[in-house]
């Protein structure tokens, strides 16, 4: 669902924008089209497979942006440390353990694509 600067509501294609994205729409009767989505959160995360005591941590690749994001124990389909990989944050999957209740807890995270 998308939102006018007047409060209009607009239904669009599920995936076709992410939670909190900024989107230009095309407008046709009471349906709309996402002509280009900009902001909001990524959808997935290129970078470096590390090991940091069981888990795996993700950290940029090629990137000047300092982030990372926790692999738990199978979840890294494969991938070994060195390996660049592609991530995607897990929402459904909260800190836990140690790092519960941590204010920069890393989010966690699973391998979707081994890059190499």
């Amino acid at each position: 669902m998308a939102v006018d600067e007047e409060g209009r509501r607009h239904p669009i294609e599920e995936g076709a924008a992410l939670e909190g994205e900024r989107v230009l729409l095309d407008v046709a009767g009471p349906h709309a089209e996402v002509a280009r989505a900009v902001g909001g959160a990524r959808r997935d995360w290129v970078g470096i497979l590390s090991r940091r005591g069981r888990e795996g941590i993700v950290t940029p690749y090629r990137d000047d942006a300092k982030w990372e994001l926790r692999i738990p124990r199978g979840a890294n389909r494969g991938a070994r440390p060195g390996d660049v990989v592609v991530a995607v944050a897990d929402a459904a999957r909260p800190a836990r353990g140690r790092h519960a209740g941590r204010a920069r807890a890393a989010p966690s995270a699973r391998v979707v694509e081994v890059l190499g």
